[in-house]
Parts: structure tokens; sequence; C-alpha cells
């Protein structure tokens, strides 16, 4: 307890037994005190706030910088909840992680399933640049063409290569 407590229930303690409980000098007391906590629990809110705020800008420099998108990348390779934070970082930071993308989509190494998450996230950000990388690793590996690529493509800007290519598949 704080030492200002203490000489407040002790004064409260010693004017309650001569006046009764429910004196007025009581409950101004009361009051008083009450509005002290009510205070400091404020300000201890607006204190946690700002550090929460100072956390979550400090996560929006590290993930929307150059280095914090290529391993954002690399952590939607893997599966679970660093896949699922990677993804969401990854859509903040828009047309910015493009090149990235587009280099881990087009890379040899890459297993289809990355791919196809890459594919997912591309047309979740939608963006024409996309179109060349997706059409190429589609028609480089037509395992991955599924009906969610073709959601994905449908997100993107329309151009006759990607409407020739849907036409295509849905013939064939």
């Amino acid at each position: 307890k704080r030492f200002g407590d203490e000489i407040y229930l002790s004064a409260s303690k010693r004017l309650n037994s001569l006046i009764g409980n429910e004196s007025l000098v009581y409950a101004a007391l009361r009051k008083q005190k009450e509005e002290e906590e009510r205070n400091r629990k404020r300000q201890l809110a607006i204190q946690e706030r700002k550090a929460y705020t100072a956390l979550y800008e400090k996560q929006i420099a590290e993930n929307l910088s150059a280095e914090g998108i290529k391993k954002n990348v690399e952590q939607l390779s893997s599966g679970g909840a660093a896949a699922k934070r990677a993804a969401g970082w990854l859509v903040l930071a828009g047309t910015d992680a493009l090149p990235y993308m587009h280099a881990a989509l087009l890379d040899a190494t890459s297993t289809a399933k990355f791919k196809y998450k890459l594919i997912s996230m591309l047309g979740v950000i939608g963006d024409q640049s996309s179109i060349q990388p997706v059409l190429k690793t589609l028609q480089a590996d037509p395992d991955l063409i599924h009906k969610d690529v073709f959601l994905s493509l449908s997100h993107m800007p329309v151009t006759d290569e990607v409407f020739s290519f849907v036409e295509k598949q849905l013939i064939n």
C-alpha cells in the first residue's frame, strides 16, 4: 500500500467511529478518493495506449522496410501463424512488396504450395504488374492452375493476355 492510503484509511476509520458511516465528510472523502483512482486508471490507460502505439509504429517501420518485406516473403513460405502474419504485412506493403513476390514466384526453387500462396497474395494486391509473372508461372507449371488462381487473376486488371489465357484454360 502507499503511505497516503494508510493515512486516508486511518482518518476515515476515526471519522466513521465518531460520526457514523453515512456522514457527509466520509462521503466527500470517499468520492475524492474514487475520483483520484479513476484519474490514476485513466492516466495508466493513456500510457498503455502510447506504449502500444509506439510498438505498432515500430512494427510498421520494420515490416514495411525492404528487409521486412523480404523477411515476410520468406515467412509466407512457412505454414501457420507466421505465414498469416506475413501475408497481412505484405498486403499492407502493397506494390512495394511486388518485386520481392515476383522474384520468389519466378524462382525455380520455390515449392508449388508457396507459388500458390504468392499467386493468391498477388491477387489480393491486384496490381497489373503481377499479370506477367503469374501467367509465366502458370504456363511453366500447369499443375498450379486451380479455380482459386482464376479468382486471383480476376482481381487483377483484365488484359487481352489474361483473357486469352483464361479462355484457353476453360476450353481445354
